[in-house]
């Protein structure tokens, strides 16, 4: 049986092993709750954390199953230690880490009963100031509920 919500633990390692270039580490929602500023961050790092999970109905299905379609985010912040006046340095920095997030979770499968490639949904800048720059892209996959 399998009931549990979608083990974003599994994301994590994902990011983890395929971005070395966020150096800062990979984290997740604990870590992320525990920063207060954006001079707490210890760039280039990422967070990732689940969003939200959402039931698929199934019409007729008596065998128990059900998908479950799984949001996830990627925060990602990137530092210019040069800190220019309009953040120009910090975003030219982002720009080869969300390659690295985004290469890493196209098509990925995780390894779940009924799991789907996660595709990207969005990417949107959250914050910044004159030397950070703080990035969320958003993803979709589903997994099964199943007996």
């Amino acid at each position: 049986m399998n009931f549990e919500p979608f083990d974003i633990e599994l994301a994590i390692t994902q990011l983890q092993t395929n971005a070395p270039l966020l150096t800062g580490g990979v984290f997740g929602a604990v870590e992320y709750a525990a920063v207060k500023s954006l001079r707490d961050f210890r760039p280039p790092c990422a967070f990732v954390l689940l969003a939200r999970e959402k039931g698929i109905p199934n019409v007729g299905n008596t065998t128990g199953e059900q998908h479950a379609g799984v949001t996830f985010g990627v925060v990602v912040i990137a530092r210019n230690y040069r800190a220019s006046t309009r953040g120009i340095d910090a975003a030219e920095l982002l720009r080869p880490l969300l390659g690295q997030v985004r290469s890493a979770f196209m098509g990925w499968v995780p390894k779940l009963p009924g799991a789907r490639p996660t595709q990207f949904v969005q990417g949107d800048l959250v914050d910044y100031d004159q030397a950070n720059v703080l990035w969320t892209d958003v993803y979709r996959t589903q997994h099964s509920l199943q007996r």
